[in-house]
């Protein structure tokens, strides 16, 4: 059993080891890309407090709708803080994009929060984006409907087969032996590499396993209604209900382009004894009948962590409220996959333990390839200048050639 586990394991790291080592590099280097960008684009994220009032909600969409025509806002990330921008998403189908560029279905940027002028994109945005579109579809044609998706989707399985296979190899006899299992001791010179490669692997086995179970999530539509079913139920809709998630051109087709009236219900909720929020995402719902306020509080752990309002677009009437602290754990985590997926639901010591095992997806892929290398079958080569050896017309086993032998006669 431990051989044909050993050769699965073997199998897996020849055929999509480069793959994973490409998601895990990638992946360490989206772990924090918030904090990067904003230290090295900080005009980008924080412009600083401007001399003139902020924009209302509805002002602010007015006035980036007239200047990209064709596009109507599709959601306003609001910053409380005045010295940083808010982000703001663009949903349509122009003929044509500023710059001569193609257009796209939609579009993502920060605004200045005074003026509404578009900031322009620094290099570093560009770069994040391009990696994010290598470690979710390898950047490939198609994007999330092309083969990079089946790919990825076998490279997560894949991390699922190694994590379950390396433990299995390394699954010890007695209790006791489980320290001695965890102890890393490169005190010996030989097979440090291959000591590194075993123990290094059976601490960061969890890690791996939450990042295939979540990254299994992007990769198939039957696993994501599956998880849903288990930890929501049949009848709930999950991160639909509190979360509901554009489809660009389809959906501004299906419901109307709504008309901004939000800012009744930003009124409302700024009334409201409400606890200290750090942003806002403003959409609007039903048409545009109502108004959807998602607030970040100040000490959340991670970005999901949001108390939802629905007001009346109209008068500001509140519709409904609910508070994070009362939604179920189960709709809690399918809400925040991808902040599971990179570490964040857990608080800043999970998204570093999540960066670390990332960092060492490449470091298994090149040590695994290179055992792999040793271990493979090599014809020996016979010493210069020493003859080959005949062999005998009669086997070693003959009845004859033993007779011989016994009776002192030399063969060949």
């Amino acid at each position: 059993m431990k051989r044909t586990l050993f050769r699965i394991h073997s199998w897996l790291g020849i055929s999509l080891g480069l793959v994973l080592a490409t998601m895990g590099a990638t992946g360490a280097m989206l772990a924090y890309e918030d904090e990067l960008t904003g230290l090295l684009a900080p005009t980008y994220t924080a412009p600083g407090t401007p001399a003139s009032p902020d924009l209302s909600p509805d002002a602010l969409a007015t006035r980036l709708e007239a200047r990209f025509p064709g596009y109507h806002v599709n959601r306003i990330d609001w910053t409380m803080d005045r010295d940083q921008s808010h982000q703001v998403r663009l949903v349509g189908s122009p003929s044509g994009a500023p710059g001569g560029h193609a257009a796209p279905n939609r579009m993502t940027g920060r605004v200045d929060r005074a003026s509404g002028a578009w900031l322009p994109e620094p290099a570093i945005v560009r770069a994040f984006a391009t990696i994010e579109h290598v470690h979710r579809w390898l950047a490939l044609p198609g994007k999330g409907d092309g083969p990079g998706r089946t790919i990825t989707f076998l490279g997560a399985l894949a991390l699922l087969g190694f994590a379950m296979t390396g433990l299995a190899l390394r699954w010890p006899r007695t209790r006791r032996q489980w320290r001695k299992l965890l102890v890393l001791d490169l005190r010996q010179r030989k097979g440090r590499l291959r000591v590194l490669h075993r123990v290094v692997g059976l601490w960061l086995l969890p890690l791996y396993l939450v990042s295939a179970l979540t990254g299994l999530w992007w990769g198939s539509d039957t696993y994501k209604t599956g998880v849903r079913l288990l930890l929501v139920g049949p009848t709930a809709t999950c991160d639909e209900t509190r979360h509901p998630k554009s489809k660009g051109k389809d959906k501004a087709e299906a419901e109307g382009t709504p008309i901004w009236h939000a800012n009744a219900a930003w009124n409302a909720l700024a009334r409201m004894p409400v606890p200290a929020y750090a942003s806002a995402r403003i959409t609007m719902a039903g048409g545009g009948q109502r108004v959807r306020i998602e607030a970040l509080p100040r000490n959340a752990r991670h970005a999901k962590q949001v108390d939802l309002y629905d007001f009346a677009a109209r008068d500001g009437a509140l519709l409904k409220t609910e508070p994070y602290k009362d939604v179920p754990v189960g709709q809690r985590i399918v809400d925040a996959v991808f902040q599971i997926h990179k570490g964040a639901y857990f608080g800043p010591f999970g998204r570093a333990a999540l960066f670390v095992s990332s960092l060492f997806l490449p470091f298994f892929a090149i040590s695994g390839l290179l055992f792999w290398w040793q271990r493979r079958p090599r014809r020996r080569k016979p010493a210069q200048g020493a003859r080959p050896r005949a062999r005998s017309p009669i086997g070693p086993a003959s009845p004859a050639l033993s007779a011989e032998k016994s009776a002192g006669i030399t063969v060949g």
